[in-house]
């Protein structure tokens, strides 16, 4: 008998991934068209903030935090504020907020607003700390900062915007996804520049010091070492990006002159056998800094052991010990050294 071909399912165009074979999946174990708690429809109603109850184990909110998303948005802005979650207690009668006190409060901080939307559900109030913790943790998947960085500059938020131009500046650009529309600064793309992640940038140009042409030579050293590998330089990995400003940071002398010359020689000679992330790797080894990744707080030990593998290289002269003192990258803001 011959197999019946599978049809492929009509998504939506942002679904990634094999979708034939990941249905074909849900289906072996029930769950298509299995609907789960159904009775819970959520129904939208205008009520009063005095109706309503705060869920004792929700967050609590800080004042501060209510006036500096005021200042964000110049006022209340409702489709920020959108629908708080609901619960209608059937043991009590009482509404429950479990998801969006903090909004709350911002319309309390605006005595004349005193209905608010409220998507309202008929459900316990220890049903809805549970699917908030749920919704937290495992239910809705958190927004990467990549996300929230490109949706931010097409929305025209004014701090993200700044943070494009300071992308632009640096000479690389940063995707949500792969389409046109999920990148920020696709010139740069288009250009065969690399990709860097919004952490790397935002984390990277403090590091500077606020210094972006910091941050630019210090891309300009990854890209000319590893762009000339067969694998070449698609993405800027955040640890070695760090390493270096810290380094250019701290060293200034390393900007420039044969120093400067000596360490991108060095870098070259690196990734003629080593991706970044392996070289990163070897750096934190050194440190024993074992399963640290991401970590800013390490920034520091990152570079002062790239300036350690340096010293102990091939391309490290004598003359350069007056200006490149190690010490310098480990020395705290209080005047004590780390080492």
């Amino acid at each position: 008998m011959a197999k019946l071909a599978v049809v492929a399912p009509t998504v939506h165009s942002m679904v990634r991934g094999n979708v034939v074979k990941d249905i074909t999946k849900q289906n072996k174990k029930g769950l298509t068209g299995k609907l789960v708690n159904e009775q819970f429809t959520p129904e939208l109603q205008w009520l009063k903030t005095s109706n309503l109850v705060p869920l004792e184990s929700q967050r609590e909110t800080n004042s501060k935090w209510v006036v500096e998303r005021q200042e964000a948005r110049n006022g209340l802005d409702m489709i920020a504020f959108g629908a708080l979650s609901v619960a209608h207690d059937p043991n009590d009668g009482n509404y429950y907020v479990w998801d969006g006190c903090g909004r709350w409060a911002i319309a309390d901080f605006n005595g004349g607003i005193d209905t608010v939307p409220c998507l309202v559900y008929n459900m316990s109030k220890a049903q809805a700390a549970y699917y908030f913790a749920y919704n937290q943790e495992e239910g809705r998947r958190k927004l990467s900062r990549e996300v929230t960085f490109v949706n931010g500059v097409i929305g025209g938020d004014a701090e993200h915007l700044e943070w494009a131009k300071r992308l632009d500046a640096v000479g690389a650009y940063i995707k949500a996804n792969d389409s046109i529309n999920g990148i920020v600064n696709k010139d740069a793309k288009e250009y065969g520049y690399p990709e860097i992640l919004a952490r790397a940038l935002i984390d990277g140009f403090k590091l500077s010091g606020n210094d972006i042409t910091i941050c630019r030579q210090a891309r300009d050293m990854i890209v000319t070492a590893w762009g000339t590998t067969d694998t070449g330089c698609s993405k800027i990995v955040t640890e070695v990006y760090w390493a270096l400003i810290v380094v250019l940071k701290h060293i200034p002398e390393s900007r420039k002159n044969g120093l400067h010359t000596a360490m991108q020689k060095y870098l070259n000679w690196l990734a003629e056998g080593k991706t970044q992330a392996q070289a990163s790797k070897d750096w934190k080894k050194a440190q024993e800094l074992k399963g640290i990744t991401g970590n800013v707080g390490v920034a520091k030990e990152l570079g002062h052991a790239f300036g350690k593998s340096f010293t102990a290289s091939g391309f490290w002269k004598d003359s350069f010990r007056n200006d490149f003192i190690l010490k310098k990258i480990l020395f705290k803001e209080d005047g004590v050294s780390d080492e």
